[in-house]
């Protein structure tokens, strides 16, 4: 791994959520996307982190921005939830050159949920196949990523408190139906001179988890934000106040 070094400076511009502020012209829609605009003293990138449910919000609010695709020079994948990734082909579709994706080797993998009501798919809508046809050149791997100066992905997130336990997701292996592990759950770490910024897309390994690992892989001891989702959304009472007392 390459030394990591400091950035500049970043933005970062929430194209797509799940809520807008009262009376603005933007779009809501479930899911996440974010621009980050990174620079070096001497070097700038924009990546896209997550792609949302749908392109059409995350176009729509890039005009209103003032923002384009036509920066991007990456696209990483924080997990293959729908809600992250639906807006993909649309979005390459938008680019309309090849462009490198990064994401988990278990990317494609069946992902769902059991409920009364049946079972529901909540993984990538298309195939590799597909989205390549469309331009993503993609990079597998478990491991982290330097993506530039002072920026490099977590890769797989180990999973060492108690508290952060896997959701009621379901995968198939070797034909059974078997507990998700979520193992390709990851995010971007921003290395500056005040500290590290962690960004996170739904966070599943957990945001304990997360910060523990961004610093095991940086070296880096001292956390100066996190961004993104932490998906509290239903957790216990017991998670909530570990949550807090580890941070």
């Amino acid at each position: 791994m390459k030394e990591l070094g400091y950035l500049k400076e970043a933005t970062i511009s929430i194209l797509a959520e799940d809520s807008i502020a009262f009376d603005t012209p933007f779009v809501g829609r479930f899911g996440l996307s974010v621009l980050l605009e990174l620079r070096t003293e001497t070097l700038e990138k924009h990546i896209l982190y997550d792609t949302n449910s749908a392109a059409a919000p995350i176009l729509h609010n890039l005009r209103i921005l003032g923002k384009s695709l036509d920066e991007v020079s990456t696209i990483f994948l924080s997990h293959c939830h729908y809600d992250h990734t639906d807006g993909l082909p649309g979005i390459l579709e938008a680019i309309g050159r090849p462009i490198p994706v990064i994401a988990h080797p278990e990317t494609f993998r069946p992902c769902f949920e059991i409920n009364p009501d049946g079972v529901r798919h909540i993984g990538l809508a298309q195939s590799q196949v597909q989205l390549e046809q469309k331009g993503a050149v993609f990079t597998l791997t478990h491991e982290p990523l330097n993506l530039m100066t002072g920026v490099i992905t977590s890769g797989e997130i180990e999973r060492v408190t108690s508290f952060e336990v896997l959701e009621d997701l379901y995968t198939i292996v070797d034909g059974e139906v078997v507990q998700d592990h979520e193992r390709d759950d990851a995010a971007v770490i921003l290395n500056f001179q005040e500290g590290l910024v962690i960004v996170t897309g739904c966070c599943h390994a957990g945001i304990v988890n997360t910060m523990m690992h961004a610093k095991k892989v940086t070296g880096v001891n001292k956390i100066h934000a996190v961004v993104g989702g932490l998906h509290f959304i239903g957790a216990s009472e017991e998670k909530v106040e570990k949550s807090v007392e580890a941070l």
